[in-house]
C-alpha cells in the first residue's frame, strides 16, 4: 500500500499539470492503516486533516486531542502524543471494506481524492482548513445542511468529487472493477434534492464534472446539464479563500468565467439544490 501511495501522489501530481491546477504541498505525511479490525485505526477510511501543513498554528494539537477524545480512540492518549511529533496530512484506512485493498482503481480514486482536497488546501492555506477539520471532527463527518458551516464542506467535497474521476478515468480508461468508466460513475450521480434524504446528502458531487464534461446527462437523473466547453482549471480557480458556500462558488465562477451560459449554469445549480 506504501507503494502504491506514493505512486498516487506522484500521478496526481502529473495530472495537475495536465489540467493547470495547483499540486499538494510536498512532503506530505500520510498515514496508512489497515487497523480497523481491531477498533484501533484513526479513521474510518480516508481523510485529509493536512495536520503537518498547520503544525504552526498552535491548535493543531487541540484538533487532535479532540478528534481521538470524540470519537473514543481506545488508544487517544497515547496517540495524542504521537500526532504531535507526526501529524498526518491524509489517512487512509484500507482495512474498511475490501474494495480498498482489492482493486487498484479505487485504491487510485480514493487517493486521487484526498489528494485533491490537498491541492485545494495549496490554494486556500490553513485558514480555511482549519474550520473545515473541525466541521468534520464536530459532526463526525459531514453533518448536514442544517449546520452551521456546512457549506465550507460542501464545496470542498464537490470539487474532489468531481476531480478525483477524471484522473482515475486517465490513469485506467477502461474496464474497470467498477463494470464501467469511472466518468460514468460520476455522470450517473442522482442528486438528492425534493427528497427526505438531501439534508444529510447535500454535497452536490457531480457539479463540477458538469461543468466540464459537455455531454448532457446519460440517463435521467434531475440534473439539468446544458453546460458546455469549461475545464477543471476554471472549475479549481473559483475555490478562492473566502469560498465558503456553494452559492458563493456559483457567483465566483460565473464572474470569472462570463456569463455567456449564466442561463444553463443557473439550471445546473438549481437541479443539484443550489
Amino acid at each position: 500500500m506504501a507503494c502504491h501511495a506514493i505512486n498516487s501522489v506522484a500521478e496526481q501530481r502529473y495530472y495537475c499539470g495536465v489540467y493547470g491546477i495547483l499540486p499538494p504541498p510536498t512532503n506530505l505525511n500520510m498515514w496508512l492503516t489497515n487497523a480497523n479490525s481491531n477498533g484501533t485505526s484513526l479513521t474510518a477510511v480516508a481523510s485529509t486533516p493536512m495536520l503537518k501543513q498547520m503544525a504552526a498554528n498552535n491548535l493543531v494539537a487541540e484538533v487532535a486531542a479532540f478528534y481521538l477524545l470524540t470519537t473514543g480512540h481506545p488508544l487517544w492518549a497515547v496517540a495524542a502524543v504521537v500526532l504531535q511529533y507526526y501529524p498526518p496530512d491524509i489517512t487512509y484506512n484500507y482495512s474498511e471494506n475490501e474494495d480498498f485493498y482489492k482493486y487498484s482503481d479505487v485504491i487510485s480514486g480514493i487517493f486521487y481524492h484526498e489528494l485533491c482536497h490537498a491541492s485545494h488546501y495549496s490554494k486556500v492555506g490553513s485558514s480555511y482548513w482549519l474550520p473545515y477539520d473541525l466541521f468534520i471532527l464536530a459532526h463526525l463527518g459531514y453533518g448536514s445542511n442544517t449546520d452551521a458551516g456546512y457549506g465550507r464542506v460542501a464545496i470542498s467535497e464537490a470539487w474532489a468529487y468531481s476531480a478525483a474521476p477524471k484522473m482515475t478515468h486517465q490513469r485506467y480508461g477502461i474496464p474497470t472493477s467498477i463494470g464501467e468508466s469511472w466518468l460514468n460513475r460520476i455522470e450517473k450521480y442522482k442528486p438528492f434534492v425534493g427528497t427526505s434524504e438531501f439534508t444529510e446528502n447535500y454535497i452536490p458531487e457531480g457539479l463540477m464534472y458538469d461543468l466540464t464534461d459537455g455531454i448532457g446527462e446519460m440517463t435521467p437523473n434531475g440534473v439539468v446539464d446544458l453546460v458546455s466547453n469549461y475545464t477543471l482549471a476554471n472549475c479549481y480557480n473559483a475555490l478562492d479563500q473566502d469560498i465558503v458556500s456553494v452559492s458563493a462558488y456559483k457567483e465566483r465562477f460565473l464572474a470569472e468565467n462570463g456569463t455567456s451560459q449564466y442561463v444553463p449554469i443557473i439550471k445546473l445549480f438549481e437541479s443539484y439544490g443550489y
